[in-house]
């Protein structure tokens, strides 16, 4: 096994050694964080620390082992704790639209027409969405994109540098990965992973169409104890509401594995990704999971990936 590294930089500064490194990255969370602690022994002039590392730097983590290093952040210096050892908090690209001040309204727009309009810089990928009237009142893009959320239930987070908007499952992007969760290929450290069966799982889906005059069209459908889902529409009629709720309680019921999985630093995986788990003991378990989130953790204790199993790849 090769010996694990880090290569990181934040503004002028370059590390190749650290104490530590956490990155948590999902696509429900907007913003993909990560926590840098430095060496106690660092040569940085703590008289001249906000200088050397202040809020807005550029930061680069790549990790890996031997001669492989993976990109695993980018973004910039949100945050820094002037302890011992110091402590460099970071966000990903969303921390540029957390900056930005906007004012704007309009009757009826795209969502992607919308989101060009005051973004500069940065690619963008958005689902083909109609957005109605809108009323943006000297807040930022990101706080935009929490309404856009709780508004439409259309998530927003950054991927390779893209603001992706209500795609978080893309085919297109997506890099399958197999894991071995027993027998003499097992490929994992950890898991706590649960096997059910469809006819376990309880789910009650409420699904809200936002019109055009300003009214409310509500659906809702499933178990009245189960875990509860809300999909948030605009201008859908009653039998479209009703179809999105069964496909989306579809979607969710299924025999599979729910939980996650604590890997090693290879294979390396985003969330966004595929996850074929293998179990040699019983082969119709077996089955191919979306990656909602992942928590990468290196440090003197080694590399490792927590990765939390989304719905069923069917």
């Amino acid at each position: 096994m090769y010996l694990t590294r880090c290569h990181i930089e934040i503004g002028k500064l370059t590390f190749d050694f650290v104490k530590s490194v956490e990155v948590d990255s999902s696509w429900d969370m907007l913003t993909d964080t990560a926590k840098i602690v430095l060496p106690a022994n660092i040569k940085v002039d703590k008289n001249k620390l906000s200088e050397q590392l202040s809020v807005g730097l550029p930061v680069l983590i790549q990790l890996g082992y031997g001669s492989v290093l993976e990109t695993i952040f980018t973004g910039y210096v949100s945050d820094v704790k002037p302890s011992v050892p110091i402590e460099v908090m970071c966000e990903d690209e969303m921390w540029k639209l957390k900056q930005s001040d906007i004012v704007d309204s309009g009757r009826k727009t795209k969502l992607l027409p919308l989101l060009q309009k005051h973004i500069v810089g940065i690619d963008i990928k958005a689902i083909d969405a109609e957005i109605g009237a809108y009323h943006i009142d000297h807040i930022s893009m990101a706080k935009y994109l929490e309404t856009i959320k709780s508004d439409f239930g259309l998530f927003s987070f950054m991927r390779n540098k893209t603001l992706v908007v209500g795609l978080q499952y893309d085919p297109e992007s997506a890099i399958k990965h197999r894991f071995n969760i027993d027998g003499k290929f097992k490929n994992i450290s950890s898991d706590d992973l649960v096997f059910k069966r469809k006819d376990q799982v309880k789910i009650k889906v409420k699904a809200i169409s936002n019109n055009s005059n300003g009214t409310k069209t509500e659906v809702e459908l499933g178990d009245a104890d189960g875990e509860s889902r809300t999909l948030n529409f605009y201008n859908l009629s009653q039998s479209e509401l009703q179809k999105a709720a069964e496909r989306e309680i579809n979607r969710l019921r299924y025999d599979g594995w729910r939980g996650s999985i604590t890997a090693f630093g290879e294979p390396f995986v985003k969330h966004g990704d595929i996850v074929i788990i293998k179990q040699t003991e019983d082969g119709e378990k077996e089955g191919s999971y979306w990656i909602d989130s992942v928590k990468y953790q290196f440090g003197t204790s080694g590399y490792q990936q927590t990765i939390k199993l989304g719905a069923r790849n069917v």
